[in-house]
């Protein structure tokens, strides 16, 4: 937890690097190749903004993203993915609005990056905080069944626009820049979809 400190808006403050990917029932299955059949989806290029300013991106952050209709499986390296994408699009909403019902039903106790999201939207909103900007575009995505019908690995590549964080009264009291990311996100399937790990890497 981090008390006391004011909480940052890009994803590298929150990442567990250099760390084990999957953890506890899963780490054994991690380590082995994936299953041939990889699922990739194509490349999409990041919308580009009028303006760095956060408050005027097109993406309005306090909306709730659409939950696809892969969150109800089957379990396939596609739906893997689409979940993937779903649960990044839900980072900024959650700084934006401190509502993490649905970031909390995806998340698995055990995934440390979901729990220190949940530690820093809480000191912010305890703050009286909240995050501005910081909309999410997936560059790329492509997905592995690790496991058959049980484990998959999404590698994404992810442009985060700016963000910042505002006082009760509107004033900025932190900001993040613009930057990109590369990360593998651990997805367990059992009678539902839940994300186990997230390992995130700055692009430089």
């Amino acid at each position: 937890m981090l008390r006391g400190r004011r909480t940052r808006r890009s994803l590298a403050s929150v990442a567990l690097l250099g760390g084990l990917l999957l953890t506890a029932g899963c780490t054994s299955d991690a380590t082995k190749d994936p299953d041939p059949t990889t699922t990739t989806a194509p490349a999409r290029t990041p919308t580009p903004t009028s303006t760095p300013t956060p408050t005027s991106q097109a993406v309005d952050v306090t909306i709730k993203p659409e939950r696809p209709s892969a969150m109800d499986g089957p379990p396939t390296a596609d739906n893997a993915a689409a979940v993937a994408e779903y649960f990044l699009h839900l980072y900024p909403y959650v700084y934006a609005t401190a509502d993490l019902a649905e970031w909390d039903a995806l998340a698995d106790p055990s995934c440390v990056f979901c729990g220190s999201v949940d530690d820093h939207v809480a000191t912010q909103a305890s703050a009286a905080h909240k995050g501005s900007g910081g909309a999410v575009t997936v560059a790329d995505v492509s997905a592995a069944e690790v496991s058959p019908s049980a484990f998959y690995l999404v590698n994404v590549v992810m442009d985060q626009a700016a963000g910042l964080e505002l006082d009760s009264a509107g004033t900025v009291v932190d900001r993040a820049p613009a930057a990109q990311f590369k990360l593998a996100i651990a997805l367990e399937w059992k009678a539902g979809w839940s994300v186990r790990e997230v390992d995130v890497t700055p692009v430089s």
